[in-house]
């Protein structure tokens, strides 16, 4: 049989003039992937170095950047670990802590001026409800000192009604006559008479004060002081004790001045502003007193007599004119 020579064998792989495709893919129109590039310049990093690669590099100039400059020859401020040193978190510590100590000290100025003003607002609140009550108590022994003096008058002329008036003046005046005597004779006497006065004044302005504070309260008390003196007043009246009766009642007299003292009934709107100055005049009666009374240290001299003297005076004065007055006091017969 004859051979059919229109057959070839394939060529061998790689054989020039072959005529088979090759083996791997058709790269005709695939385009070769691009070669990384590489610095000219900058050896590669040798390990052991800053870093490998740019973020060696990076850390590398930040750390340059942010050194301190050490060019005078001193150590760098910061800790082991690069941070803050100890010295500057000691300031830190110590810089917070200030800051917390002046917040906490505002906090307790602004807690205490919200106390008072809640105590303020409270005080007049219930003091307005009080007040009708003590005003009505008030005008009550005013309207009785004026219908007692009208009763006694039917049993007192006013030769005897003037005698009254004079008993307490004459044992004031005794009084005031030895205080003149021992300020004139005591070596520095100028000096302890203004301490002793600067010291009743700032009593009396602490007294004020404290009285502001609790203002129905006080002015109550007052009334019932006032009342006390009436019902003294009325049982003398009835047992006919017509002198002490009147002394008690008389304008000037016991009830008159206590219906007169301090706290009066202010207002509410008022109260406010009242307190606050008591409490004002109380600081600067209580300064003048302790500077006087400094002073005047060197200044004591001792009159015992004549203090034993004015002590007793003081403490017999009304004994005194109660036991005068019994005496100036009509005969039952007379009365009758």
């Amino acid at each position: 049989m004859a051979q059919d020579d229109s057959k070839e064998p394939p060529a061998p792989q790689g054989e020039p003039g072959g005529s088979a495709p090759p083996a791997g893919p058709d790269t005709h129109h695939m385009a070769a992937p691009a070669s990384p590039e590489m610095p000219h310049s900058e050896p590669r990093p040798k390990p052991g170095e800053a870093g490998e690669g740019t973020s060696g590099a990076s850390a590398s100039a930040s750390a340059s950047a942010t050194a301190p400059d050490q060019g005078s020859g001193g150590a760098a401020a910061t800790g082991p670990d690069g941070g803050p040193s100890e010295s500057e978190l000691r300031d830190e510590i110590e810089r917070a802590k200030r800051t917390i100590q002046l917040a906490t000290e505002r906090l307790a100025k602004l807690d205490a001026e919200h106390k008072a003003q809640q105590a303020a607002a409270k005080m007049i609140s219930d003091y307005a409800a009080d007040r009708p009550a003590l005003l009505a108590r008030e005008e009550d022994l005013r309207k009785y000192r004026a219908a007692e003096a009208s009763f006694l008058a039917q049993f007192l002329d006013q030769e005897t009604i003037q005698r009254i008036k004079q008993v307490e003046d004459k044992a004031l005046k005794e009084i005031n006559d030895l205080t003149a005597k021992v300020a004139a004779a005591d070596v520095g006497g100028a000096s302890k008479r203004d301490v002793e006065t600067a010291k009743a004044e700032a009593a009396a302005a602490k007294r004020a004060a404290e009285a502001l504070k609790r203002p129905a309260a006080a002015i109550r008390d007052r009334l019932a002081a006032a009342d006390a003196l009436r019902s003294e007043a009325k049982k003398a009246s009835d047992a006919g004790q017509y002198a002490l009766a009147y002394w008690l009642i008389m304008d000037g007299g016991p009830i008159d001045r206590k219906l007169k003292e301090d706290p009066s009934i202010l207002p509410p709107g008022d109260l406010k502003a009242a307190a606050d100055k008591a409490a004002a005049d109380q600081i600067e009666a209580e300064l003048k007193a302790t500077r006087l009374q400094e002073e005047a240290k060197q200044a004591e001299a001792s009159l015992q007599a004549d203090r034993a003297a004015l002590a007793k005076l003081a403490a017999g004065l009304e004994p005194r004119v109660r036991a005068e007055l019994a005496e100036l006091n009509p005969k039952p017969a007379e009365a009758a």
